[in-house]
């Protein structure tokens, strides 16, 4: 059977189609033709146009790369957010065995998305961590907003506290801060109702219900938390027991990311799960092997939308972790 050649407005076969493939991809992807236009000039039905397309990519004539911006592998990042149900994820594209220079990859992507996403006149929290130190750090500018602190403050040795971490973001936006003047975890219930029923913590906690987003870091647990020496023998025991492997905000949860705090929560003064459940976009940023752990069990939890991290987390993720 002689092949015959392509009419222009039927089918042909794909090699006497080549040529006109050739010519249609140069003004679809050169010329930024529409696909109407295209058709009109050559004669041809804009369903042979789109058939011509597809042909001068199968055939080799068209070859289209993609460079992620910030150097992102999106692949990995499309199949965590259909995984996980997320709004959005990025993935740093190369796995840093540093971790400085991890967090500051993952800082200046956390800062490019909040520069994005901060509304002006909105109200964004923050927690605490050497993860969201590197955020603030790398942050230049934002939208005018209030600044939330959602946790109370840490041991006075850990360096990166909340209320200093929130002063130093609202410095780049010229906003209003809203701090805690507490710790994050009490002795007793009674002292965090006391503190809590203090007029300043009181209208920081109101402005939990207001806020437009939160941005968290992610905490391994036990590993070198901070929150240890703030913790009971006892309650260290029986996160133990019940399987804690990440703390998120002062929450602890197991690898199912069911929330484990054995009584802590109304020692706890931050924002709870309920009110975070109630913030449009909550922002995870944390990375690296170490941590894949607590990553998968904030991920299984549903407390948060967007997630920042690296590749290296995400095979770890990928081998079970």
């Amino acid at each position: 059977m002689t092949a015959g050649r392509a009419g222009r407005g039927g089918g042909g076969d794909d090699a006497a189609d080549l040529p006109l493939a050739a010519t249609v991809a140069q003004r679809f992807y050169v010329d930024e033709r529409n696909k109407q236009s295209i058709a009109e000039e050559l004669g041809i039905s804009r369903f042979k146009v789109a058939r011509l397309l597809a042909l001068a990519k199968e055939a080799g004539l068209v070859t289209i790369e993609i460079h992620p911006p910030l150097g992102l592998d999106v692949a990995a990042g499309d199949e965590l957010r259909r995984r996980y149900g997320l709004a959005e994820a990025w993935v740093l594209g190369r796995e840093l065995s540093d971790d400085d220079a991890l967090r500051t990859q993952l800082g200046q992507l956390g800062a490019r998305w909040l520069r994005g996403a901060t509304p002006t006149d909105g109200a964004i929290g923050l927690s605490w961590g050497r993860t969201m130190a590197a955020v603030v750090d790398a942050v230049d500018v934002l939208p005018r907003c209030q600044v939330v602190q959602v946790a109370g403050g840490l041991p006075s040795a850990f360096d990166d506290g909340a209320s200093r971490l929130v002063h130093r973001l609202a410095a780049r936006s010229g906003g209003q801060v809203s701090s805690l003047h507490a710790p994050l975890l009490t002795s007793d219930a009674r002292v965090a109702d006391s503190l809590l029923a203090d007029p300043a913590n009181a209208a920081t906690v109101t402005a939990f219900s207001n806020l437009d987003l939160v941005m968290l870091g992610v905490g391994s647990w036990p590993g070198a938390s901070p929150l240890r020496p703030a913790l009971h023998d006892d309650d260290v025991a029986a996160l133990a027991r019940r399987g804690a492997v990440a703390e998120i905000c002062g929450m602890f949860l197991d690898t199912s990311g069911s929330i484990v705090d054995e009584g802590l929560r109304d020692r706890t003064i931050a924002i709870g799960p309920a009110a975070l459940a109630q913030v449009p976009s909550v922002i995870a940023v944390a990375g690296g092997r170490s941590k894949a752990a607590a990553i998968g069990a904030l991920l299984r939890s549903g407390v948060c939308t967007h997630l920042i991290t690296d590749i290296g987390a995400v095979r770890a993720l990928d081998q079970g972790a």
